[in-house]
């Protein structure tokens, strides 16, 4: 798991009060493996997480670049120019099979991609979004789009507070938070 996955997922434990589950071997899946399943016991969503993140604005991906991460990711679809694709072989059954493995049934996973951050507009990506479960056959609402600098950062700092001194990923974001409280006022108190 690697620095941005385990904040994700730290999102996702912390904040949304979630059940969760890192990298997760996908059953017969050639290597391939989920990021993140979340449970929410409360609300009963399932939500499959990956995290395709970078910080600079000029990578934010676009949307037929995030249409690629989907297919390969929530839906099995090879990369092209693989041996896979080559072979019109996907892998979407063994995403669904390790889906059940752990309980959840496939039509009610949420999916969802974290991006740093989005280059169209939220109306814009809402209409794409909602045109990528009619091609997929998937229920309104199940793809989404989570952006790590917008709403992860931002939502997460407000909740870790000081402790957290186990994990260090949080504890360099507790840090940073206290140092951005501790320098942005007028009087810094030495």
């Amino acid at each position: 798991m690697n620095a941005a996955e385990h904040i994700v997922e730290a999102y996702y434990r912390l904040k949304k009060k979630c059940f969760t589950v890192t990298d997760i071997k996908v059953e017969h899946g050639n290597n391939r493996q989920i990021d993140l399943l979340a449970f929410d016991k409360a609300s009963g969503e399932c939500f499959h997480v990956e995290t395709s993140v970078t910080h600079r604005l000029n990578w934010r991906p676009s949307l037929e670049k995030i249409e690629k991460i989907i297919g390969y990711k929530f839906f099995g679809i090879p990369k092209p120019n693989s041996k896979d694709a080559e072979n019109g072989k996907d892998y979407y059954q063994n995403i669904c099979k390790t889906y059940e493995l752990f309980g959840i049934k496939p039509k009610e996973v949420k999916r969802v991609i974290c991006i740093w951050a989005r280059k169209e507009s939220e109306e814009k990506v809402e209409e794409w979004l909602r045109s990528q479960e009619k091609k997929r056959d998937v229920s309104k609402d199940s793809i989404s789009i989570l952006l790590f600098r917008d709403d992860v950062l931002r939502e997460l700092q407000n909740c870790i507070g000081t402790p957290h001194y186990e994990d260090e990923a949080l504890r360099i974001l507790s840090l940073l938070e206290q140092f951005r409280k501790q320098t942005t006022s007028q009087d810094l108190q030495h």
